[in-house]
């Protein structure tokens, strides 16, 4: 069963959880940095990347690509599942087809969501476009 979160009555709260999960990941990685006593110099550039930008990421004023993320994992010798909050039952699996919301973007494009909620940190999506 599709649902269109346009019309959903839960569309603030699931914004909000959007706005809240970049959160942790930021804190984890200041907390993982700081334990091994890496300075954000350091860090950046073992990650190739700029220290203001790992100072920001850490504060949640910005947010990381999933390559950036990965180099940050691979640089502090863990894996990129270890940067995020695990779920009491482990790791959400995936929406079967149709499970699926389908998140409005505009006209021609698809964004479906393949993960379950709540996911604070990390969502997966597909998204699909018409030719043309």
């Amino acid at each position: 069963m599709k649902v269109d979160l346009a019309t959903s009555p839960d569309v603030a709260a699931l914004a909000a959880a959007d706005a809240d999960k970049a959160k942790h990941v930021g804190g984890r990685i200041k907390a993982i940095r700081t334990a091994r006593r890496i300075s954000l110099r350091q860090l950046a550039d073992m990650v190739g990347t700029t220290a203001s930008f790992i100072s920001q990421l850490e504060r949640n004023l910005s947010g990381a690509s999933a390559s950036t993320l990965m180099r940050i994992a691979a640089a502090l010798d863990l894996g990129i599942n270890d940067l995020f909050e695990q779920t009491e039952g482990g790791f959400h699996k995936v929406l079967t087809r149709g499970d699926r919301p389908l998140l409005p973007i505009s006209h021609g494009c698809r964004k479906t969501l393949l993960s379950r909620r709540p996911i604070h940190e990390f969502e997966v999506y597909s998204g699909d476009f018409d030719v043309g």
